[in-house]
């Protein structure tokens, strides 16, 4: 989808909002809407920033993600997984042979994305096939996270086994089951507040990422173009608030972070002791937002 001032000619050179949406990669969409609202209509954008605005559609879950190894074999590069990204890597290709028809100036593309759609911008940053195809970047509320070439193909092998297709071609059995099955398999929803970034994520196949993008921008091997990190406050609040409407228990607390913790008791306790409810006017509900944030969004 492309937004342009009203004014915009092909000679106006104006600089390029490039945006990924979030979702946790499983779902989400430029055309989502609340209330009537359409989260990312770009015209506003557009028109107060004098701008020609982007948003895009990539393929999410399974489609965009499922790296089996069936899918390394046949591929050139003996690359798998990693279709999301590819698909933005093309959208941002696009931009750079036709933005300056909408007006645009190929040479100033800011890429941004938030949550899910900020994880996807990092890996871009970290690239090497983003080279060229934006002059700066800006991730909100999202880490610089990636998943390793080992654990992307041990889940796609237990999602192929769940869906059947353990024997014989099982690039040609999975390409053979309708989308509905597929999503279904293995359903994921965006969860600002839970442990961990879900199953579907891009992962080190040693083409579209040569390692997880901490270790390739601390390497200095990202694009290097202007950068910036940002996140919300209480990233986490309306999630944990839709779930203890009421409030929390100390109890509830201290039942959350061993969830949270995956069980482990010495670091729910440890995370106790940094974030106790007595820091947060008593309130443990607080002191848990506080807490997933910080972990979730501002660390990372």
């Amino acid at each position: 989808n492309v937004w342009a001032p009203s004014a915009a000619t092909p000679s106006s050179r104006l600089p390029v909002l490039f945006f990924v949406h979030g979702g946790g990669n499983v779902s989400g969409s430029p055309s989502e809407e609340r209330g009537g609202t359409f989260l990312y209509d770009g015209a506003l954008l557009a028109a107060q920033t004098n701008s020609v605005v982007v948003t895009i559609n990539y393929r999410l879950g399974p489609l965009g993600w499922l790296a089996h190894a069936a899918f390394a074999q046949e591929s050139a590069q003996h690359a798998t997984g990693n279709y999301g990204t590819l698909d933005q890597l093309a959208a941002l290709g696009f931009v750079q042979r036709n933005i300056a028809a909408f007006g645009g100036d190929p040479a100033r593309v800011l890429l941004f994305g938030e949550s899910a759609g900020a994880v996807n911008v990092c890996a871009l940053l970290a690239s090497p096939l983003g080279a060229g195809l934006f002059s700066s970047a800006l991730m909100e509320s999202g880490g610089c996270t990636a998943v390793t070439s080992t654990t992307a193909q041990s889940f796609a092998d237990g999602f192929a086994q769940k869906v059947g297709c353990t024997s014989g071609d099982a690039a040609a059995c999975l390409r053979g089951l309708d989308a509905n099955t597929l999503e279904l398999a293995f359903p994921e929803t965006a969860n600002v507040a839970g442990a961990g970034q879900g199953d579907f994520q891009p992962n080190v196949d040693g083409w579209v990422l040569t390692d997880v993008p901490m270790t390739v921008v601390a390497q200095g091997k990202h694009n290097h173009v202007p950068f910036i990190v940002g996140a919300n406050a209480n990233e986490t609040g309306q999630a944990i608030v839709t779930q203890f409407p009421n409030g929390m228990t100390p109890a509830q607390y201290q039942a959350a972070l061993l969830g949270y913790t995956g069980g482990n008791q010495t670091l729910a306790a440890s995370a106790m002791a940094e974030y106790p409810p007595a820091d947060y006017g008593n309130d443990p509900r607080a002191a848990f937002i506080a807490l997933t944030s910080d972990s979730k969004f501002i660390c990372t």
